[in-house]
């Protein structure tokens, strides 16, 4: 069970050939989703969020939410790499910053990359 991110308690791992969608789970404390990702030409998106243990709230359920939108071509890169018996490296990500507006002089892109960070807790 390679885990892949943890963020704000969640963890995002995968099971080994588990089934062929590609797809992640995430978990804290007692809950867990499943998060499928739906193919479409070269871009993936998520099409599907299953409760597989008890119920995320809503706040926990947007945060699962912005973590995937920001990171899942990250995601499904590692998916691949592991089914390509690739070792998989699991990262600690501790707030996702909102993109700078483009042409924005108070943005700075100081310590991030597309809009992450991993040196605050800020945002769990």
């Amino acid at each position: 069970m390679p885990k892949l991110y943890t963020y704000c308690g969640f963890y995002f791992f995968i099971y080994s050939n588990e089934e062929p969608r590609s797809h992640v789970h995430v978990s804290k404390a007692e809950n867990e989703v499943r998060v499928i990702f739906n193919q479409i030409g070269n871009s993936a998106h998520w099409v599907e969020v299953e409760v597989i243990r008890n119920k995320f709230g809503i706040a926990e359920l947007r945060k699962i939410d912005k973590f995937v939108k920001e990171f899942r071509k990250d995601i499904l890169l590692k998916i691949d790499d592991f089914k390509k018996g690739k070792k998989i490296t699991c990262e600690t990500v501790n707030k996702i910053r909102k993109n700078p507006k483009k042409g924005d002089p108070k943005a700075s892109k100081k310590g991030s990359k597309k809009g992450r960070s991993k040196s605050s807790k800020k945002g769990c």
